[in-house]
C-alpha cells in the first residue's frame, strides 16, 4: 500500500519561485494505494476555485523535501484558476 503525501506550495523572495513547506502524510491514504489523482479529486470540494494538473512541471519549485530515492511518483498539483500553485500532491 502506498502513502500519499501533500504540501503546501508557497511562493519564496525570488520573483515566479515557490517552495514546498510542511509536507504531510494525506489522511486515510493507504486506502488508496497510490491513487494521487483519485484521492485528490475526492478530497477537494471547490473544484471552481481550483484545477489539477498532473505530473507537472516542478522546475520553478524548490522540492528537496520530497525527493528521497529516485525521487515521486504520481505527481499531482493543486492550482488556482490563475495558475498560481497551491499544493502538491505525489506517492
Amino acid at each position: 500500500m502506498k502513502k500519499i503525501y501533500c504540501s503546501r506550495i508557497e511562493p519564496t523572495s525570488t520573483e515566479g519561485e515557490y517552495q514546498l513547506v510542511e509536507v504531510n502524510e494525506c489522511e486515510c491514504s493507504e486506502e488508496w494505494d497510490g491513487n494521487v489523482t483519485g484521492y485528490v479529486f475526492n478530497a477537494i470540494e471547490d473544484w471552481d476555485e481550483y484545477t489539477l494538473i498532473e505530473n507537472p512541471d516542478l522546475g520553478n519549485i524548490r522540492h528537496n523535501v520530497m525527493v528521497s530515492g529516485e525521487g515521486p511518483e504520481n505527481v499531482v498539483m493543486l492550482a488556482r484558476k490563475d495558475g498560481t500553485p497551491v499544493e502538491v500532491y505525489w506517492a
